[in-house]
């Protein structure tokens, strides 16, 4: 279970791709706990949900602030980016570099 895992255990990794679960919020809880198995200068890349664009909650707001704080973007993918998959959600690419 990744949340549990510990980034001490590992030796920094330089790229994390993702593809994290959405539901309630568990994509910004994965990628937030995946930037601290990144060494400094590691890169970072996610798709997530989109309301992580637009939510005002507390820790969407922290998530936008994070991603900025890491010099990464937030970038809107097509409607219908999985529908071949079987799923219609939103979906965005969060983008990092770990500072």
């Amino acid at each position: 279970d990744f949340p549990l895992a510990n980034p001490a255990d590992f030796t920094p990794f330089d790229s994390a791709p993702m593809n994290p679960p959405f539901a309630r919020g568990a994509d910004i809880d994965h990628v937030t706990h995946a930037l601290a198995f990144l060494r400094p200068g590691g890169r970072l890349a996610a798709i997530m949900s989109a309301g992580v664009e637009f939510r005002q909650d507390a820790k969407a707001q922290a998530f936008r602030d994070l991603v900025a704080a890491n010099g990464g973007t937030i970038e809107r993918l097509p409607d219908g980016s999985f529908l071949e998959s079987g799923t219609g959600v939103r979906t965005v690419l969060v983008a990092m570099v770990r500072a």
